[in-house]
C-alpha cells in the first residue's frame, strides 16, 4: 500500500515536473539548473517505470523520455554559442610568450576563462550522453507498450478467430491478424521515432 502511494505520488511530480527550456518569465534560465531537472527527471522515469502496469502509464512515460531528450538536445544547442564565446575571448588574451610574465589580472582572467569553458564542455557532453540515454530509454518504453497492448488482446485460435472475423480461410485470417498488428504498431509509436523513410498503412 505504501509502496502503490508511493508511486502514484512519484508519477504526479513526474506528469507536472517543468523540464522546458526556457520557463516564462524566467529572462536568464541556467543551463546548468536546466540541465540537473532534466537529467532529475530521466531518472525517475526509470524510477516510475519499474511498476508501470498500463499502456497509459507506459504512454506518459514514453512522452516524457521524449521531452527530456529534447530538452538535451537544446541545450547543446544553447550551450554552443556560450562556448564560442569563451574561445573568443581566450583568443584575445593570446598565448603567453616564452621567457615572459603576464599581469596578474591578465592571468586571473586566463584562467577563469579556462574553467568556464571546460564547465560549458562537461556540461555540452552530459547533454549528449542524456539525450542518447532518453532516446534509448523511450524506444524501450515504447517496445514494453506495444508488447503489453499485445498480450492484452485475446488469445484466439485461426479457426475461432476466423468465425469473429468471417476471413474464407485461416491464411487470410492471419494475414488479417498480422496487418493490424502492423498498423496498431506503427500508430502507437509516436512520430519522433518513426524511422526515416516509413510511411502509414496504405488505404
Amino acid at each position: 500500500m505504501v509502496r502503490s502511494l508511493s508511486w502514484l505520488l512519484l508519477f504526479a511530480w513526474l506528469g507536472a515536473a517543468p523540464i522546458a527550456l526556457a520557463q516564462a518569465g524566467d529572462p536568464d534560465p541556467d543551463p546548468a539548473k536546466q540541465l540537473a531537472q532534466a537529467e532529475k527527471t530521466f531518472r525517475s522515469i526509470n524510477v516510475v517505470l519499474e511498476d508501470a502496469a498500463t499502456t497509459e502509464t507506459l504512454k506518459a512515460l514514453s512522452d516524457r523520455a521524449l521531452a527530456v531528450q529534447r530538452d538535451a538536445d537544446g541545450l547543446q544547442s544553447a550551450l554552443d554559442p556560450q562556448l564560442k564565446q569563451v574561445d573568443a575571448r581566450l583568443s584575445q588574451l593570446g598565448e603567453v610568450a616564452e621567457g615572459t610574465v603576464e599581469p596578474p589580472e591578465v592571468s586571473r582572467q586566463r584562467k577563469a576563462l579556462n574553467q568556464q569553458k571546460a564547465d560549458i564542455n562537461a556540461q555540452i557532453a552530459r547533454a549528449k550522453l542524456l539525450s542518447v540515454d532518453a532516446k534509448q530509454l523511450g524506444e524501450r518504453i515504447e517496445k514494453m507498450r506495444v508488447t503489453q497492448f499485445s498480450e492484452q488482446l485475446p488469445a484466439r485460435s485461426p479457426r475461432r478467430c476466423r468465425r469473429r472475423c468471417g476471413a474464407a480461410s485461416p491464411r487470410m485470417c492471419r494475414g488479417m491478424w498480422i496487418a493490424w498488428r502492423s498498423c496498431t504498431t506503427w500508430a502507437w509509436t509516436p512520430r519522433a521515432r518513426r524511422s526515416p523513410g516509413t510511411a502509414g498503412p496504405r488505404r
